[in-house]
């Protein structure tokens, strides 16, 4: 259905007008001149004029390039106004009608999920949030044009009632969401806490402070509570289980509390068993286990095997008595590995510090005692300088330390140059210089460029041969490459040998035992923290320059082949170690095996290496699952084991989001002590801050203002 307009004859030859008709149809207005078609939409219309002259009416749309045809009798111009007018009238009230059913219909699934938690006494989650803003639709319009709109005369007079109604559902789209939900769910919080008193009044031997309380009742679906000593840890995840239970979050088969070793899970246990008979329910059961046995049961339900442990991965002595049966076999069969163990063990086995450093030089050895001494028993003036020696010693080179120089250079005002090094097979002098990549000397190290030109100038002046080695070479290992070379090619045949007597004053050598137990050590931090092979070179790569990279190369290339031949024994017994349990249970679960647990609570969560967070990531990472993470980044004191204090401290960086919470008030010292501790601890930035505080009694929190549930 259309109506349609045309111009006169007489109108056309007036104006000299093109023969022209226009049709308003439902939705458009559609114009064809001289056979050509165009089509104004409804949104374009206030751009088309219908200009009145003496007799006729010129029409002109400038959108399609100024387009103007004449000749309409001004008789008929009122009609073609109305018509072009009530279409634009129709055009906004379906405009504004088609943005609005989207609008309102989401604010009605809004108000429904706020109603559902209200009802349910619910928090509303951080997955409940993301799924609303998920399903919030976009409008194809800004909320200012959609409220420009909205006053419109004709939208109005549409809406009539709803006019009002409408004004503030549009300013209820612009909302700040996530602040809304935030104050929802504290007036939750603060209702909870009231209706729910007798419970953590009796849950516990004691009540419940106000902080524990509101760290039952947040039950979004990440939870850290960053816990001081003593602010009974405890007590708030086993009233965190039974307030579940009580509110129906979940059932009570679907709650694992989660510790570090057994004494532990079976301290929690005890506390739930305790508190659930003092609530009348003797027969609920809540688990409490440890990581290990949660990964046994996993790997179990996945495989329908529960998967075996070799005794000699459970017992420290036997693993090690596996460990060197491993080194041995592979010395056996890789002269290679065998050098690299040896000279690992007697020259680059201890630490260098950071070259930028002020102890770029330092005069103590890595026992912290004040002198340093090297295999041949000479005393050093730096923790380079031994290396160097050690390295010539364990090669078999003849070497002198700071041997008098052979040409007098004693003035009033300096004393003999006794260089480093110096050969006497090969008339040779070396000299270790202090300079990193750049050729610059550490800051403290005032005029020691001038002492280093001063050398190799002299070295020149005298006609004696000179070879140098640099700081940042050493760290590297192009120190050693370079002096094998310039030593080799003078005739000095390099002599590797591991059991070479060391003099009664010399520096011992790393035990071949206490080698082992470092990579034993380690093999627990590189499965504990989920690495490869491939991770660990990329860590090596993002060193720091400074460091000692040449003694971490050397490490892990004597790490791969031990951990490949650790987990091939396994293998052969169809077994797996402790670090395993962990590991697989999260690979399982990641590859869909479903979680047997909705409320997954982790104690002493400071303690917690990758593996376990990964383990907690996965038993979680399935819709309307918590967890609820506990512990003190204080009392962090497993990293022997593989602890990775970085998974509390970035814990929303970890999950992805999260609620952090504090548990300040302690019952376990004076407020004098817990000031001192505080402020010691606190120099470590990496550290929460926290304001530990003494319980005095009064923890209840005021709610007289309360008189009901929000108003759904």
């Amino acid at each position: 259905m259309f109506l349609e307009w045309t111009p006169s004859r007489l109108g056309r030859l007036l104006t000299g007008s093109a023969r022209w008709r226009l049709l308003v149809e439902s939705d458009r207005v559609v114009v064809i001149v001289s056979g050509q078609q165009y089509h104004i939409a409804p949104e374009k219309l206030p751009s088309f004029e219908i200009k009145r002259r003496l007799l006729w009416s010129e029409l002109v749309w400038p959108a399609s390039a100024g387009v103007r045809f004449g000749g309409l009798w001004n008789l008929h111009a009122p009609t073609l106004h109305r018509a072009v007018d009530d279409l634009l009238k129709r055009f906004r009230c379906h405009r504004f009608d088609s943005y609005y059913a989207k609008l309102s219909q989401w604010l009605k699934e809004v108000d429904h999920a706020l109603a559902t938690a209200d009802e349910k006494h619910r928090w509303l989650t951080h997955e409940n949030q993301q799924a609303l803003l998920g399903s919030k639709p976009t409008l194809e319009v800004s909320v200012a044009a959609l409220k420009e709109l909205l006053e419109t005369p004709e939208v109005r007079a549409h809406l009539n009632d709803g006019y009002a109604q409408a004004g503030l559902d549009i300013e209820r789209w612009k909302s700040d969401w996530a602040g809304t939900w935030e104050q929802r769910n504290k007036l939750h919080t603060q209702l909870e806490l009231r209706d729910c008193r007798e419970l953590f009044d009796k849950v516990e031997s004691k009540p419940l402070t106000d902080e524990q309380a509101k760290a039952v009742v947040c039950f979004d679906n990440r939870v850290q509570v960053v816990a001081s000593a003593g602010s009974g840890k405890t007590s708030t995840m086993v009233a965190k289980a039974i307030y579940a239970m009580h509110r129906g979050i979940v059932s009570p088969t679907s709650i694992v509390m989660l510790a570090y070793n057994k004494d532990a899970a079976a301290e929690l246990q005890a506390r739930a068993n305790a508190s659930l008979e003092r609530l009348g329910k003797p027969s609920v059961e809540i688990s409490a286990m440890t990581f290990h046995s949660l990964g046994l049961k996993i790997i179990g339900s996945a495989t329908g095997s529960t998967p075996h442990v070799p005794a000699w991965a459970r017992k420290e002595h036997l693993a090690l008595a596996t460990l060197a049966e491993i080194v041995d076999d592979l010395k056996d069969k890789s002269p290679a590995f065998r050098t690299r163990w040896d000279i690992f063990r007697l020259v680059f086995g201890r630490h260098l510090p950071l070259s930028h450093k002020d102890k770029l030089f330092d005069t103590t050895n890595s026992d912290g005692e004040g002198k340093l001494v090297t295999l041949k028993g000479e005393e050093v003036a730096s923790q380079e300088e031994c290396i160097i020696a050690n390295w010539l010693f364990y090669n078999g080179v003849e070497y002198l330390y700071e041997r008098e120089y052979e040409h007098p250079t004693a003035t009033s005002e300096h004393r003999q140059y006794f260089p480093d090094f110096f050969y006497p097979d090969l008339n040779l002098y070396h000299e270790h210089f202090a300079l990193d990549e750049e050729g610059q000397p550490p800051e403290q190290f005032k005029k020691y460029l001038d002492g280093v030109a001063w050398k190799r100038q002299l070295h020149r002046h005298k006609g004696t041969q000179l070879i140098e080695t640099l700081s940042h070479q050493v760290r590297n290992g192009e120190a050693f490459t370079h002096l094998a070379r310039e030593l080799t090619v003078r005739g000095i045949e390099l002599d590797p040998n591991p059991d070479r007597p060391i003099p009664f004053n010399g520096l011992e050598p790393i035990k071949h035992a206490d080698l082992l137990g470092l990579i034993r050590t380690f093999i627990t931090h590189f499965k504990s923290n989920c690495y490869t092979e491939q991770d660990l070179m990329t860590r090596l790569a993002e060193m720091d320059s400074g460091a000692f990279k040449y003694r971490f190369d050397m490490f892990v290339d004597l790490l791969i082949p031990v951990v490949k031949k650790w987990n091939e024994a396994l293998a052969a017994e169809n077994g797996i170690d402790f670090e395993d349990m962990i590991n697989k249970a999260a690979e399982y679960l990641e590859a869909g095996h479903r979680s047997p647990y909705d409320l997954v609570m982790a104690d002493e969560y400071q303690d917690a290496s990758r593996a376990r967070a990964r383990l907690c990531r996965a038993l979680v990472s399935q819709p309307n699952k918590f967890l609820f993470a506990v512990g003190d980044d204080w009392q962090s004191i497993n990293r022997f084991a593989g602890a990775d204090v970085s998974v509390m401290t970035g814990f929303k960086p970890w999950y992805g989001h999260g609620q952090v919470l504090r548990l300040e008030t302690t019952f376990r010292c004076p407020q004098a002590i817990c000031d001192v501790s505080s402020r010691f601890v606190s120099k470590n930035p990496a550290q929460f801050k926290k304001k530990r505080k003494l319980c005095n009694g009064s923890h209840r929190a005021s709610l007289s203002g309360y008189t009901g549930r929000a108003p759904k």
